[in-house]
């Protein structure tokens, strides 16, 4: 498990297809809008959430979870049929949030300025 710092307005970036960015915070609760291919799909607390009719923004609370799944029908870049990855609101302080990230190991996980820097190549 990876845990990354985030402020409002900064992203992460899962494999090379997905992006989760960090939208507003408020006490205990982040808004996080999740880019991504429309094969992919997102479970809060291990149910489906229609993100696409939410502005693509889920909330969590502390200690809650989204998973990303890749549809088992479907392959992109590096994410291959079927992964998962699950990340946890781990703390929110000062303007800033912990995210814990549990990812397989072939898919990178990156801060959005890495990702641009280096991450494409």
């Amino acid at each position: 498990m990876l845990v990354i710092t985030r402020r409002i307005d900064e992203r992460l970036i899962l494999g090379d297809a997905v992006a989760v960015r960090v939208a507003a915070l408020s006490g205990e609760l982040a808004f996080l809008q999740i880019n991504m291919p429309a094969f992919f799909y997102v479970r809060l607390n291990h149910e489906p959430v229609d993100v696409a009719a939410a502005n693509n923004t889920v909330d969590l609370r502390l200690e809650e979870s989204i998973t990303i799944v890749s549809d088992n029908h479907a392959q992109m870049g590096r994410w291959s049929r079927g992964d998962e990855v699950t990340v946890t609101l781990a703390r929110v302080r000062d303007g800033k949030t912990q995210l814990a990230i549990d990812a397989p190991t072939h898919l990178s996980v990156h801060r959005s300025e890495v990702w641009n820097e280096f991450g494409n190549r």
